[in-house]
C-alpha cells in the first residue's frame, strides 16, 4: 500500500480556503496580526552577543524558525486578505481599537 502524500493539490487548496475564512472576521485577523508580530516577520532573525558583538547564533536560528512559520502561513492566505492582517499587526495599538470600534 502507497503512503499517501502529506498535503496534496486538493488539501493544500481546502486550507487556503479555510485561512480565507478566518482572515474575513476580525477574530482571524486579530490572530493573522498576533501571530505576524509572535513569529517575528516585522524583525531581524539575528541577536546579537552584547559582550562580545558577535552574532548568537542559536538565538538567531529559533528566531529564523519562527520566522519561517510565518512565511509559511504567509502562503496559505489570500494575498489581499493577508496584507490587512499585516496592516492591523503593524499599526499602533490605539488606532487599531478605535478602527475596530467605530466599525
Amino acid at each position: 500500500m502507497a503512503k499517501p502524500k502529506i498535503i496534496g493539490d486538493l488539501e493544500t487548496r481546502k486550507i487556503g480556503e479555510c485561512a480565507d475564512a478566518v482572515l474575513r472576521t476580525e477574530e482571524g485577523r486579530a490572530l493573522w496580526a498576533y501571530l505576524y508580530r509572535y513569529c517575528g516577520f516585522h524583525q531581524t532573525s539575528l541577536v546579537y552577543d552584547k559582550s562580545t558583538g558577535g552574532i548568537e547564533l542559536v538565538t538567531s536560528a529559533l528566531n529564523e524558525a519562527r520566522r519561517g512559520v510565518y512565511i509559511h502561513l504567509r502562503g496559505i492566505g489570500s494575498r489581499d486578505l493577508v496584507a490587512k492582517a499585516e496592516e492591523i499587526a503593524e499599526a499602533p495599538v490605539a488606532e487599531k481599537i478605535q478602527e475596530e470600534e467605530e466599525k
